[in-house]
């Protein structure tokens, strides 16, 4: 029988790994050391070890967890609360003032962390019990949380995609200059349905009492100025730094990590402890991405030295599948494991079958990499696995049922899947940006 036929076989042998309860970078291994085993005897070994170790000596490698450190600096030192208390006072006599700044400050921690689970955690700590105490309605205020972190998996630094240019040798420039604009415009979108509900259904988010508003003219200005724009700066710099090419994103990581440790002390916020933790959470962070890159490329080179994507290619010229077909085929299966699985098994799965198959369709890699991880978003929201809502019920008060939780995070999905389509019709908002970085360098 034909080994990349057999090669098919790994991927549900991987699921079963996975329900038996098997930690999935331990799954991946273990199934590509059996399966290589059998194609290759124990000559797989060598090629092998040598495909982990240019994997995970890749410089590149150390941007993700040196991002987190940035965003769990300014989080665990307090900056970000002040930065959430000046932007919430001047959102205050809006309706819903409290959505726009949870969805504001998110989008701000996604540019500085990459990763979801800082934004959710850091505001069911400051936004959601000022939420509660205001009586905003249980689904909004927990939905928008759990669905405006997730923007950490597409606005650059993204860990995600950090992963992503590895597994598929691609540019991690021009990948984070392609996820700008879906990124902005999904926060967009989240912005206008946090302003336009409450109008519709004002019980469901109160403006702000009086107290709690930005005050003079004057006093929002210190706000501005003090409270919001030096981490803005600081974003803005490592965002600017790494798309004109000042720095690689390992160095613009660097740099912002050390930037945040610089507002920290500005703002007097910088605590030893505070510190401490943040190193902590980069350390795991650093420690759980190289399990999962390890995993995969043992599984991903056991995969393609069968031939299991040739096999793929095969079949799929066999039966005429168009690219369109293809594509939509991809961003299903991936929907779909997005209900059982995290985003970066998935991405870990699913990036060695359609990567060379998407070099045989001549289909544009970059906007194929934002449609991808715009699905993620959607991974990251989607009962029973959906991390957003599971990262945020333990720190929610015990009157809030996942049953809200999950009512709260439809519209979120619907605007998700929206902004997907939207880059699908519309290619140019995910390649114009890379495009220009090629004019650059020219």
């Amino acid at each position: 029988m034909d080994k990349g036929a057999i090669a098919q076989l790994m991927l549900p042998a991987m699921l079963i790994t996975i329900a038996w309860g098997a930690p999935f970078f331990a799954a991946m291994a273990s199934v590509a050391l059996l399966f290589g085993l059998i194609f290759f005897g124990w000559g797989v070994t060598p090629t092998i070890a040598i495909r982990v170790y240019s994997q995970i000596t890749e410089p590149s490698y150390a941007a993700a967890p040196m991002f987190v450190l940035m965003g769990t600096i300014l989080g665990a030192t307090g900056v970000a609360e002040m930065l959430f208390d000046g932007i919430y006072r001047l959102f205050g006599p809006v309706r819903g003032g409290l959505l726009v700044a949870v969805d504001l400050i998110c989008t701000l921690l996604a540019a500085c962390t990459g990763i979801a689970a800082g934004p959710v955690a850091t505001m069911a700590l400051i936004a959601l019990p000022k939420m509660l105490v205001q009586k905003y309605d249980h689904g909004i205020a927990c939905g928008i949380i759990s669905a405006a972190a997730t923007l950490g998996v597409l606005i650059p630094p993204s860990g995600a995609i950090i992963v992503y240019g590895l597994m598929t040798e691609l540019s991690i420039g021009k990948l984070y200059a392609a996820a700008y604009l879906p990124g902005f415009i999904l926060s967009g979108l989240f912005l206008i349905y946090c302003l336009i509900m409450p109008w519709l259904k004002p019980y469901m988010a109160p403006a702000a009492p009086p107290e709690m508003r930005g005050g003079s003219l004057k006093e929002q200005m210190k706000l501005l100025l003090l409270g919001i724009l030096p981490v803005v700066f600081l974003i803005v710099a490592v965002m600017v730094s790494l798309f004109v090419g000042i720095c690689t994103a390992t160095e613009a990581a660097g740099v912002g990590a050390f930037g945040a440790l610089l507002v920290s002390f500005a703002y007097r916020k910088f605590t030893m402890k505070g510190f401490s933790r943040a190193l902590l959470t980069a350390y795991r962070s650093a420690a759980m991405i190289g399990g999962m890159v390890i995993g995969a490329s043992f599984f991903s080179a056991v995969y393609m030295g069968a031939g299991g994507s040739i096999f793929l290619q095969k079949i799929l010229k066999q039966y005429d599948v168009s690219v369109t077909v293809f594509i939509w085929l991809m961003m299903l299966l991936a929907f779909i494991l997005g209900f059982i699985m995290s985003q970066l098994s998935i991405l870990f799965i699913m990036t060695p079958i359609f990567t060379p198959i998407l070099k045989q369709y001549k289909v544009d890699e970059i906007w194929f990499a934002m449609l991808f991880q715009l699905n993620m978003q959607i991974a990251y929201l989607t009962p029973p696995m959906a991390p957003g809502v599971y990262l945020l019920k333990p720190l929610c008060p015990p009157e809030i049922s996942i049953q809200e939780m999950y009512i709260g995070i439809i519209p979120f999905i619907v605007i998700d899947t929206a902004g997907m389509v939207i880059v699908y019709i519309f290619p140019s908002i995910a390649t114009w940006l890379p495009s220009l970085i090629v004019k650059a360098a020219r």
